[in-house]
């Protein structure tokens, strides 16, 4: 048994920190608080907006694939739709860089271009999120038309998957015969 020297621990500068700090007590002020409340509120309605965004698309009929980048030098599918979204997205921007974008990049300096190319990446963030985001809700519409299992019938896949992992062990020291025997069993009485 090692035995720990209570002298040399208690000069240790950083055990004396520690326990200065479990000593003291911390306290934020007000306006921190109210800045971690805000701060909350407004992750919570992002969310929440999202959510709702999403909901009226779906309710307008807008499939995911209908946001499919299109390939280099082809048109989107649905421009029309593409070009209603993208306008939806800048008009949240700010005046002066709604203004930027609509600028030809010939007549922008190098600066203004960084600032362009960042905005246009922003905006195809959004259309990505809108697709996939759709495309998950889509998935698992379809995930659940076919997979209305009961707990009865997921036992019995648990059972199947129990089966097939006891075939595959090799060199086992228990009575692997047995468990796979009873298992098979219970499989047949399904």
């Amino acid at each position: 048994m090692t035995q720990v020297n209570t002298t040399t621990a208690l000069n240790n500068p950083i055990a004396k920190g520690v326990k200065k700090l479990k000593a003291d007590t911390v306290v934020i002020g007000a306006k921190t608080a109210d800045l971690i409340t805000a701060s909350t509120k407004k992750q919570l309605g992002v969310a929440s907006s999202k959510k709702q965004t999403l909901d009226a698309l779906q309710a307008d009929g807008v499939k995911s694939f209908m946001l499919d980048a299109p390939a280099k030098g082809q048109k989107p599918a649905y421009p029309e739709l593409v070009n209603q979204i993208r306008v939806a997205i800048v008009s949240a921007l700010d005046g002066d860089l709604q203004t930027l974008l609509k600028k030809e990049a010939k007549t922008l300096s190098d600066m203004e271009k960084g600032v362009k190319r960042y905005w246009q990446m922003q905006i195809g963030s959004e259309f990505a999120y809108y697709r996939r985001e759709l495309r998950k809700r889509e998935d698992r519409e379809i995930a659940g038309d076919k997979d209305k299992s009961t707990p009865v019938d997921m036992y019995f896949k648990d059972l199947q998957s129990a089966l097939d992992r006891l075939t595959k062990l090799e060199g086992v020291d228990f009575k692997i015969v047995e468990h796979k025997d009873q298992i098979e069993m219970l499989l047949a009485d399904k």
